[in-house]
């Protein structure tokens, strides 16, 4: 059965017109029955648009999420169109067309936003339920276009990670009281890096400091112009920062702050 992520790929392709349709599209800009490749044919009874029978609930809840997303909506693309009433035909919103636009650009992440949850859903028993709430707001955000919202998040997200590791080692009360106080982040940073070798220290603040930098600029009251490659960059930046402290647990040790 074909997967989620290779369901939401292969839409892509459909919307970015790498693929052509095998027929009429009877009025939309994606029909699933004419998602036939022609080395299947249209007599085989138990295929349809290209997938067996079984596959079509996930094609059709990928399709489904696109549309809860803005991108695509149920039904055909002008008042006049022919239309089927199979439930198998979406059109492509304005908003849709911004995003493909965008996905044109660059096709890391935004292509499969499903499966980058998923991997970062998979450190929540380590990094605890902050940074799973904070890491899955940030895809929302970038699903829905919201890529201050999404910079926030991600910053947020990375945060949660350093408290949690602080916390190992010294009391959660007094790891908060630090971390509210001047400089706070700061010094959490240099009780977690600060005998760290000096390579690992290096690949964990540089990625730290741009995240962070973006969910401050995100909390001013300014225009911040953070934009489509910023959130992208943040979610790479998050997932990289998130498997490099996974992967050193051990080895980054926590120093206990002087009175």
């Amino acid at each position: 059965m074909i997967s989620e992520p290779q369901a939401h790929a292969l839409l892509v392709e459909w919307m970015l017109g790498q693929r052509t349709a095998r027929g009429s599209n009877y009025g939309y800009d994606l029909y699933l029955p004419a998602m036939v490749p022609p080395q299947t044919g249209w007599h085989n009874p138990t295929e349809i648009g290209g997938f067996t029978e079984e596959d079509v609930p996930v094609v059709a809840a990928a399709a489904w999420n696109f549309c809860r997303r803005g991108i695509l909506r149920p039904g055909v693309r002008l008042a006049n169109g022919q239309g089927v009433d199979d439930g198998l035909g979406y059109s492509i919103t304005p908003l849709g067309k911004v995003w493909l636009a965008e996905v044109k650009k660059d096709r890391f992440i935004a292509t499969e936003p499903a499966e980058v949850a998923r991997l970062l859903s998979g450190y929540r028993n380590r990094f605890g339920d902050g940074f799973h709430e904070r890491a899955q707001e940030a895809i929302k955000c970038y699903q829905g276009n919201a890529h201050l919202g999404c910079c926030a998040m991600c910053g947020a997200a990375a945060e949660s990670i350093l408290l949690t590791k602080a916390c190992t080692r010294v009391e959660p009360r007094r790891v908060h009281a630090i971390y509210r106080s001047s400089q706070g982040r700061r010094k959490i940073e240099q009780m977690i890096f600060g005998s760290a070798p000096q390579n690992l220290k290096k690949q964990a603040t540089s990625g730290l400091d741009l995240l962070t930098y973006w969910r401050d600029d995100a909390s001013h009251g300014i225009l911040s112009g953070i934009s489509h490659d910023e959130a992208m960059t943040s979610i790479f930046l998050l997932y990289r920062f998130t498997v490099l402290m996974n992967d050193h647990w051990d080895i980054f040790t926590v120093s206990t702050p002087s009175s």
